[in-house]
């Protein structure tokens, strides 16, 4: 991680989801990631902290109206974003999110680099 992206990490909130493409190893999908500290959260998720979307070909983000996936803790999560939200700034507000214990605003991100997975998948946050 790079001192700016650690300084714009270090300002979110306390717990956080990612909405994570990977791709690499021959591998390409799409997934949100649970992260009970959003701070600390560069590294492969337990399988409890994550909802896959797409298990073969990136999932597209963009578009979409109170698109849900549901944790292995029987908790969905939902967004919504605009067609044009890959279009706006890095860190800029481009949507909403909630689940049944909190509201979220989107954010998109600067897609840097949370983990590898241990095919070889580089993953990287697109919005938080």
């Amino acid at each position: 991680i790079e001192p700016a992206e650690f300084i714009q990490l270090s300002k979110r909130a306390t717990e956080g989801i990612h909405l994570v493409n990977c791709q690499g190893g021959g591998l390409s999908y799409s997934l949100e990631i649970y992260c009970a500290d959003d701070g600390n959260c560069n590294h492969l998720a337990s399988s409890s902290d994550e909802c896959f979307l797409s298990t073969s070909g990136l999932f597209t983000w963009e578009g979409r109206t109170n698109q849900g996936c549901g944790f292995p803790s029987g908790v969905p999560f939902f967004y919504t974003l605009p067609s044009d939200a890959a279009s706006r700034s890095d860190f800029s507000k481009v949507g909403t999110g909630s689940n049944k214990y909190h509201s979220y605003n989107v954010f998109k991100d600067n897609k840097h680099v949370m983990y590898t997975d241990g095919n070889g998948a580089v993953c990287r946050s697109i919005y938080y």
